[in-house]
């Protein structure tokens, strides 16, 4: 996990971001790909620590994150996952499950 006591993410801790991108499921793992691709080197220390944390959920939780089928009230994981388009949504307001 990310230091929480820098500014910016060291090279290490950006390897292990991106190897924690690499999952199972094909559209999780093309979709975290982009994303890092893109921002990694953009992450702040405090948004690293929310992707590690976001990144240490099953990947079909992350997935209903971005679908929008989960929500969560972790305002920096909101963060993360509004980068990552959660906008795509196919689930209404009132299928959504709140989780902690």
């Amino acid at each position: 996990m990310p230091s929480k006591t820098k500014n910016a993410l060291t090279r290490v801790e950006k390897e292990r971001l991106k190897w924690s991108c690499r999952r199972g499921l094909l559209e999780l793992d093309l979709l975290l790909h982009r994303f890092i691709e893109t921002n990694l080197n953009k992450l702040s220390v405090k948004e690293g620590v929310a992707l590690a944390r976001l990144l240490s959920l099953p990947d079909n939780d992350i997935w209903d994150l971005i679908s929008g089928r989960l929500v969560t009230k972790d305002d920096e994981i909101r963060k993360i996952l509004s980068v990552l388009d959660s906008s795509t949504s196919v689930y209404s307001q009132k299928d959504r499950i709140q989780i902690d």
